[in-house]
């Protein structure tokens, strides 16, 4: 099971104030835990034209497997139809394997679906993208939910995520609520959907409550090396 769990991981370095020593300790992480994909700002991506170690680093990573994916307008999805594409365009250029894009979460409340859909679908038509819909903003009004889930799915990206991280805090229990509602919402309406769970995961027993209910198909996590040592112990002691 722990392998099995390591591939539905996408490691991920988001904060904001991560400096370049914290970017090389996040690549040399990522290289011993081989996850499913690392996942990062596309300013990291540029750097690695100016960093050699940064960019041996994600061609040791796409050598062994693991797939590159920095995030497209991150983490508010609000910069416009132009700058998705152009930013989704220079990272495609340099390698990258697939994206999180950010919903337009300002367009789709203002139901003005057509501007938040036309934002991911060419580049839904071109690579492979997962739209993050902003999951807290959404939990409380079901049938906003189901259309954001359907409008990813109508896009043409071939995952959904619930959230960057960064909305605001809540209490454990709640926290758990929304991402099970969310789940078993995506599940429902647009199960062709592939699911990842983001933002919050900071134990394996976090991971482990959702693998219970069915299980995301993928977990982004900023906790992916301290979550996968406690994997591998809890192996042991199996």
């Amino acid at each position: 099971m722990p392998g099995e769990l390591i591939k539905k991981i996408d490691a991920t370095i988001l904060k904001i104030d991560a400096a370049c020593g914290d970017i090389d300790r996040f690549f040399k992480r990522a290289k011993i835990i081989l996850p499913r994909a690392v996942v990062f700002h596309g300013n990291v991506f540029y750097r690695s034209g100016r960093d050699g170690s940064i960019k041996a680093a994600m061609k040791n990573l796409k050598e062994a497997g693991v797939l590159i994916s920095p995030v497209v307008d991150f983490p508010l999805g609000a910069s416009g139809r132009f700058v998705k594409f152009l930013q989704w365009k220079e990272l495609l250029r340099h390698g990258a394997d697939e994206f999180d894009f950010c919903l337009n979460l300002g367009a789709f409340l203002s139901g003005r679906y057509s501007e938040a859909w036309e934002e991911l679908e060419l580049p839904a038509r071109f690579s492979r993208i997962k739209v993050i819909i902003h999951n807290h903003y959404l939990a409380g009004n079901r049938q906003r939910l189901e259309d954001a889930i359907k409008l990813v799915r109508d896009a043409g990206a071939f995952c959904v995520k619930d959230s960057t991280g960064f909305e605001p805090s809540v209490d454990h229990q709640a926290w758990q609520d929304a991402k099970k509602r969310f789940l078993e919402t995506v599940r429902t309406v647009a199960p062709e959907l592939k699911v990842k769970l983001a933002g919050g995961f900071k134990t394996l027993a976090d991971i482990d409550f959702f693998e219970r209910l069915g299980g995301a198909d993928i977990y982004g996590l900023s906790a992916f090396y301290e979550i996968c040592l406690e994997m591998k112990n809890f192996s042991k002691e199996e």
